[in-house]
């Protein structure tokens, strides 16, 4: 569908080598937003430090966008032309650049040339382009020129030369024939916020109430460790680069330890490096937050194109069986009320969360509304008020599994934090009884008595404000026996969020979600717990007996049917080998960005 001409898609290629690429992507995408217009951008590196092909797309509209819309040298020509629709325009380098498809609009300019020999200032290229398409599409060139002199405010020769280049290109645009439809007009100028989807994990970190950070620079993952650092110091915080991924998550463990919220972020095979980590937290009940920016590949892979490849092991990476939360933002506005969830997750349940985000959403550049961070509630985790030192017990055994934390320094009760198993008070204590009972423990999350032989976890892709979606729990074939589930009852349809059913029978089902309403984001401080299914039913496909040892996964390919205008991924159950007694189900609607991922584990009775 072709979309109005005031809403449209402008693709920049290139090679990095010449320079400029991206930042005229980011100058053109900024000076629009300066003006009240929405953005929706995506960009692409090469993963060479220097030299390589890369592209900037950026839609630009004067209505609310939720998507990337449909997209130099003659590489970025043949690369980028398939996607170029007929009528379409293409602005090229004239000296570098030979197109031979007459289906688009063309406007040839010698920009290299003209930098070089009029303007006398060839790095000024870039800054020429954004003169020549805020002159053809309409853009205001004051807000381009509030960018120039914001950026060479201390190198006033260099403004002047920018500036120059600017303007040179705005007016050249008066000597063109404009033969095509776009022009972007006017909007209103309503207070917007520009933001990548770093930006605003790192804005809901801070409103949470980090105040430790530590990282590795990793792609796509640094931009978060370069704004902590710029950031933490105003919030009297620290922010540390540390030599590895192992030494980062180390200390993050430390700091939330000594009672400060802490978090780190990274990709790919960094967080492979921290999987022994990720269970020591989960094993000595210290809530921290772990972003994984996902990228392509294992190994080294591709470190700077797009792919969610670290799923499965953010669900299930580690040896051992413990819990983790994950969370999954859908958009750069989400991404600062998953921030906050996820510190409010770790904190109420004392265990990781580890928050997913990938190369697009982590640079993706958006216009967004001011948030409310008002409406965003605080959670601190639980300490031992009331309880005398010598009767405290940092893990002990209560009715939600949560145990009282108490920090060093600040509470007088002390306790023994190990990687090995251990007591109520934290000593080392190996016997199999203790350890049935702590593993039972660990895993509560908040939702029912540790006599229940129960695993949960939760995976959670929260909706968007002011957007369609139903967060309900729908009839999911491959969840209940039956052909079909109990549907969005009372208690799930309806409320704020989703609230518990019948308790389940010993060797029940239970469901870890975590749900944020559309409409509610988080309002009361009040964080949902698990929803159980419901007396006699258990995850899997009808004709399983209860008792039948197996495990659930999701199709590496996906049985895709659909179900009244959504897609839904269905859950292929499959025998484990003898002697699996962990099963395991994960279900998540491939198509619908504000469906729930659900994690969903029966217990064995083991």
């Amino acid at each position: 569908m072709a979309l109005p001409k005031n809403d449209f898609v402008i693709r920049i290629g290139g090679d990095t080598a010449i320079g400029g690429v991206i930042s005229t992507g980011e100058n053109f995408t900024a000076a629009a937003a300066r003006l009240g217009f929405r953005t929706f951008t995506f960009r692409t590196y090469p993963a060479e430090i220097r030299g390589g092909h890369a592209w900037f797309q950026v839609r630009i509209s004067n209505q609310p966008i939720y998507s990337i819309g449909d997209g130099c040298d003659q590489e970025a020509y043949e690369i980028h032309r398939g996607d170029l629709n007929e009528g379409g325009v293409l602005i090229y380098d004239s000296d570098l650049v030979h197109p031979q498809d007459g289906r688009f609009i063309p406007y040839a300019i010698s920009f290299q040339r003209i930098a070089r020999q009029e303007l006398d200032f060839v790095h000024g290229t870039n800054v020429l382009i954004l003169g020549v398409m805020a002159g053809l599409f309409g853009l205001a060139p004051s807000s381009l020129e509030e960018l120039v002199r914001s950026r060479y405010r201390r190198r006033a020769e260099l403004m002047e030369k920018n500036l120059e280049a600017l303007h040179y290109g705005y007016e050249y645009t008066k000597k063109i024939k404009k033969r095509d439809g776009f022009w972007l007009g006017t909007t209103d100028h309503v207070a917007c916020l520009v933001m990548t989807g770093n930006d605003a994990i790192a804005a809901g970190a801070l409103h949470a109430g980090c105040r430790y950070f530590a990282g590795y620079p990793i792609t796509p993952a640094s931009d978060i460790l370069e704004t902590m650092a710029v950031q933490l110091p105003r919030f009297s915080g620290v922010c540390l680069q540390a030599e590895d991924e192992i030494s980062a998550l180390a200390s993050v463990i430390g700091a939330s330890y000594a009672g400060t919220k802490a978090m780190t972020a990274t990709s790919g095979s960094g967080f492979s490096l921290m999987t022994e980590l990720l269970g020591l937290a989960s094993m000595a009940e210290i809530p921290l937050v772990i972003v994984d920016a996902q990228r392509s590949g294992p190994s080294t892979g591709m470190p700077t194109k797009l792919e969610q490849g670290g799923l499965f092991q953010a669900l299930y990476g580690g040896h051992g069986d413990f819990p983790r939360i994950v969370v999954a933002p859908g958009s750069v506005r989400n991404c600062f009320r998953v921030a906050v969830l996820a510190f409010g997750l770790a904190e109420k349940y004392q265990c990781p969360v580890i928050l997913l985000s990938d190369q697009s959403l982590s640079y993706r550049t958006e216009t967004i509304e001011r948030v409310d961070a008002d409406g965003f509630p605080i959670v601190e985790r639980l300490r031992p008020n009331g309880v005398s030192p010598g009767e405290y017990r940092r893990y002990q055994i209560t009715d939600n599994g949560v145990s009282p934390m108490a920090i060093p320094g600040l509470d007088p009760h002390t306790y023994v934090t190990p990687g090995l198993e251990h007591d109520e008070l934290g000593h080392p204590y190996l016997s199999p009884e203790n350890y049935e009972a702590m593993t039972a423990k660990r895993p509560q999350d908040g939702g029912g008595p540790p006599g229940d032989r129960q695993r949960t976890a939760g995976a959670l892709v929260p909706g968007e404000e002011g957007r369609p979606g139903d967060h309900r729990l729908g009839r999911h074939p491959g969840l209940y026996p039956g052909g079909g589930g109990p549907g969005p009852g009372p208690g799930v349809q309806g409320s704020r969020h989703a609230s518990a059913g019948a308790e389940p029978p010993a060797g029940g089902a239970a469901v870890g979600v975590y749900r944020l309403l559309p409409e509610d984001p988080g309002a009361g401080g009040e964080l949902p717990g698990p929803v159980r299914a419901p007396p006699g039913r258990q995850p899997g496909r009808a004709g399983h007996p209860p008792e039948q040892d197996r495990r659930a996964t999701l199709h590496p390919r996906g049985d895709i049917q659909e179900d009244r205008g959504g897609i839904e991924r269905c859950l292929k159950a499959r025998g484990s080998p003898p002697g699996v007694r962990a099963r395991e189900a994960v279900l998540r609607p491939g198509d619908v960005p504000e469906a729930i991922c659900l994690r969903a584990v029966a217990s064995s009775g083991v």
